[in-house]
Order: structure tokens, then sequence, then C-alpha cells
């Protein structure tokens, strides 16, 4: 099969989107429920954590929101949830770093075993 140049522009094109697209969805499927789980626990300087950017990663804030999401949960609603948003979070990572590795290692495979053959015009 050949591609010519057009046709692995769009090509190259889709997979962008799709990547893209895929690991912005996940990261707002994942912020929800992280939202969701931080409006429970009280506010640290008076911020509260759901609403706390990233502007200072080492600030008392930061630390705060890492401890309630790293330290189990005593509450088993409030558990689950917390197992929830770090299971969100490895479905976003593998999206983000594994798509577009397993992307070009396929392409890759095609091309060296001669089923796809790309020129350049």
């Amino acid at each position: 099969m050949h591609l010519s140049p057009s046709a692995q522009n769009l090509f190259s094109l889709a997979l962008a989107a799709t990547w893209a697209v895929g690991g912005i969805l996940l990261y707002i499927r994942m912020r929800s429920k992280q939202v969701e789980y931080l409006r429970r626990f009280p506010p640290v300087a008076g911020v509260p954590l759901y609403m706390a950017s990233s502007d200072n990663p080492f600030g008392v804030v930061s630390r705060r929101i890492w401890v309630a999401l790293s330290k189990r949960q005593t509450e088993p609603g409030l558990e689950a949830l917390r197992r929830e948003i770090w299971r969100r979070f490895r479905y976003m990572t593998f999206w983000i770093y594994g798509f577009p590795l397993i992307t070009i290692g396929v392409i890759a495979l095609l091309i060296t075993t001669g089923i796809i053959s790309i020129t350049a015009k």
C-alpha cells in the first residue's frame, strides 16, 4: 500500500488530534473527580483545596493536596473516590505517553515489513 504525501499529512494530523483530544478529555474527567474529592477537606491558608492553582508546587496548599491524595482515608466512600482519582490518573498518563509510543511502533513495524511504503515528493 502506497501513501501519498497528502495522505501522510492527513494521517499525521488525525493522529495528533486524536491524541490531544483524548488527553484533554481524560484530564477533564480526572480533574472533576479530584475537585469532588478535595471539596471534602477544610481550607488551608484560607484557600479551599479544590480551588488551588499550581502557582507554587512546594507551597503549603500543594503539599496538603498531595497528602490528601496519597494518604489512605478511613471513610470508605472517600477512599473509593481517592482510588478512582488515581485510576483515572493512570489512564491519562498511559494515554499521553503510551499512545504515541504504540502508534510509532506500529507504523515502524508496518514500514519495516513493507506493508506500507512511504515516498517523499
